[in-house]
């Protein structure tokens, strides 16, 4: 047996795409020569994990996925060093979209500016700076 410190550890060959029908995505790991007893597959459904070990490798790999998949209707195949994952994408959520209040100052009210301090406020930075400079320089 080989010691497990003396193991190089790699990321596998992977290839991720949609399926054609766009239902699911497939997903492939080049792993060969490994056993399909030591390959270990973690799926979340906005992330997974696999590793994996031989004599001398240790292959490990964590990925986030962008469009939520179903982790509980994933199905893996492995045939000659190759891991075939068929992931389907979750379904759609039956609550749908919500629209958010958003509070502030409409753009058709005038804001109207009643002393030098309310427009030193809705300058921009940059300006309000430059003119904090020139006072401090009057006063030196």
């Amino acid at each position: 047996m080989t010691d497990v410190r003396s193991r190089e550890t790699i990321t596998p060959a992977m290839c991720a795409c949609s399926s054609d029908d766009g239902k699911r995505m497939h997903i492939e790991f080049e792993l060969p020569g490994v056993k399909m007893e030591d390959i270990n597959l973690m799926m979340k459904e906005d992330s997974f994990c696999i590793r994996a070990t031989r004599d001398d490798v240790e292959y490990h790999g964590d990925y986030d996925i962008f469009c939520p998949i179903d982790p509980d209707k994933t199905e893996a195949k492995y045939v000659n060093g190759l891991l075939s994952i068929e992931a389907p994408y979750r379904e759609e959520t039956k609550t749908g979209s919500r629209k958010i209040a958003i509070e502030g100052v409409s753009s058709s009210e005038e804001v109207k500016s009643s002393s030098k301090e309310e427009e030193k406020a809705a300058m921009p930075v940059s300006e309000t700076c430059e003119e904090e400079e020139e006072v401090e320089a009057r006063m030196c």
